[in-house]
């Protein structure tokens, strides 16, 4: 019989609309085959080139309101589940993880204002013996 593990589904929104952005990205990838992410299992990222999804926020000027605008933003998705594990049991590694992603787009000259990493809590499906 199959049965149900506690997990938590990490995303991680990359832009990568340029290829210094695309760089980075990539960066990103070959840093989390080596990371903490063997130790959950593995993950998925979107296609790059064209990137699967367009995102936008809100860039707003406090100073000066009229120079505020939507900024489009074209984005890599990576998804990881992390199964036997809570967003509070992964803190730390969530921590250092933002980190990182931060740094390897100041690598590449192109430093972020926030780049998103989410937590949601999920059930994984396991198959039972036949």
């Amino acid at each position: 019989m199959a049965s149900l593990v506690a997990a938590t589904h990490i995303q991680i929104v990359c832009p990568a609309g340029s290829p210094p952005l695309r760089r980075a990205v990539n960066y990103i990838v070959a840093l989390l085959r080596n990371q903490p992410v063997k130790a959950w299992g593995g993950f998925t990222h979107s296609q790059m080139v064209p990137t699967a999804f367009t995102g936008y926020f809100w860039d707003e000027d406090r100073e000066h309101s009229e120079r505020s605008f939507w900024e489009q933003d074209h984005n890599v998705l990576i998804l990881i589940d992390a199964a036997g594990e809570t967003s509070e049991s992964l803190v730390d590694e969530l921590e250092a993880l933002n980190l990182r992603v931060n740094e390897s787009f100041e690598r590449y000259g192109i430093a972020q204002k926030a780049v998103w990493i989410t937590t949601q809590p999920l059930s994984i499906l396991l198959p039972g013996e036949p």
